[in-house]
């Protein structure tokens, strides 16, 4: 509807208007003022011509030859003013065309108008319904997400750093504990808002399945496990295979179970990795360069064993935070000054921590748009 308004305005501008003269031909504007100036010089030129120069009439002229050439001035003088009351006629001719058009256009673009404040409504209506229901998309993620009770229940410390992009997210954190087991987990989807909040939800449903089937089978879990099962499960699911037109939808993800009784930590990772601070120095511990889903190599989960210690802390996230642009140069934050920024908060308590993640995200985005979901999990057991 605007490109049609846009085009009625520019028809407007670049129509010619053109008018018939004497019924003989028309002309439009710009030829019509050209021959009207050539005939006025020429009218005008041969007036004053034979107003100075006086020409002698034949011998042999008739009456009406010698009344023509002793008025040659005046006849030339009458036809400039006959061309300038012909101008002014013709003139307005043009300037009530192009009236007409200019309300014929008016007509036009109002009547665009009227249907485009009509195509906003509709669409602000819409726009209204779809958020609706993405907010009730959204309760029934959080739904979804495990409550901080049970984190509480489970951890000495801990925060969860959860910023969505859009109003679901396809980011997720997870909990559950098994007999003396803890396992946590944070996961990036593919993409974000509805499509990634869906594959959220699907990760959600499989790890409670996946963990369910090994707490009935009293199978020894371990994260590299878990993550086979769950690619497996996506891949069947989703019906993914390598043609070119499967869906490639998956996650990464990282998994850590926590042996109270052994008091050791095992971690795998699908592309991303976990971070243990111990020492003041920052360990990272790499994730199996595969995601959960279908991938042209696939390898198996490897899985990392950490032997605990007093004062460890943890920490596991998605890519968003490092994928933030903002700054004075309008630059990723970097998985650089992430680390940096993790090691200079860690000796704060964790729900500080949260917060001051939380104000350097803010400060580093300052007015330009958050690009991904954001989920950072810090933990100490």
């Amino acid at each position: 509807m605007l490109s049609n308004l846009l085009e009625c305005q520019h028809n407007f501008a670049m129509e010619e208007i053109k008018i018939k003269v004497y019924g003989l031909f028309k002309i439009n504007r710009k030829h019509f003022l050209l021959l009207y100036l050539i005939l006025g010089l020429l009218f005008l030129s041969l007036a004053v011509f034979f107003f100075f120069f006086q020409i002698k009439v034949p011998e042999n002229s008739g009456h009406l030859a010698k009344i023509i050439f002793d008025n040659f001035s005046l006849f030339w003088f009458i036809m400039l003013f006959w061309l300038i009351i012909e101008g002014q006629f013709y003139w307005t001719k043009f300037v009530k065309r192009q009236l007409q058009i200019i309300e014929q256009q008016k007509k036009e673009i109002q009547s665009h108008l009227i249907k485009i404040e009509q195509q906003k409504n509709e669409l602000n209506e819409k726009n209204v319904q779809i958020t609706d229901s993405i907010n009730y998309a959204s309760r029934i993620q959080r739904t979804l997400l495990p409550k901080e009770a049970r984190f509480k229940e489970f951890l000495s410390d801990y925060f969860i750093f959860f910023k969505p992009r859009d109003i679901v997210s396809g980011d997720f954190y997870w909990v559950r504990k098994i007999s003396e087991k803890i396992i946590l987990v944070a996961a990036d989807c593919t993409g974000h808002g509805v499509p990634g909040a869906f594959m959220s939800m699907l990760g959600i449903s499989y790890l409670k399945e996946i963990s369910d089937k090994m707490l009935r089978d009293t199978e020894d879990i371990s994260p590299g496990i878990l993550l086979d099962n769950l690619r497996n499960m996506i891949k069947t699911n989703l019906h993914q295979t390598n043609d070119e037109n499967s869906t490639k939808d998956g996650m990464d993800i990282a998994v850590s179970i926590i042996d109270l009784k052994k008091n050791i930590l095992q971690f795998s990772g699908a592309n991303n990795p976990l971070f243990l601070i111990r020492n003041n120095e920052l360990i990272k511990y790499k994730g199996t360069p595969n995601p959960v889903g279908i991938y042209l190599e696939e390898i198996p989960f490897r899985d990392i064993t950490i032997e605990l210690q007093n004062s460890d802390i943890f920490y596991m996230f998605s890519d968003g935070f490092a994928d933030q642009f903002g700054g004075e140069r309008n630059k990723k934050f970097g998985s650089k000054k992430f680390k940096e920024l993790l090691l200079s908060i860690h000796k704060k308590p964790l729900s500080e921590q949260k917060k001051l993640l939380n104000v350097t995200f803010e400060n580093w985005k300052s007015g330009y748009s958050q690009v991904d979901d954001v989920l950072v999990v810090g933990f100490s057991i």
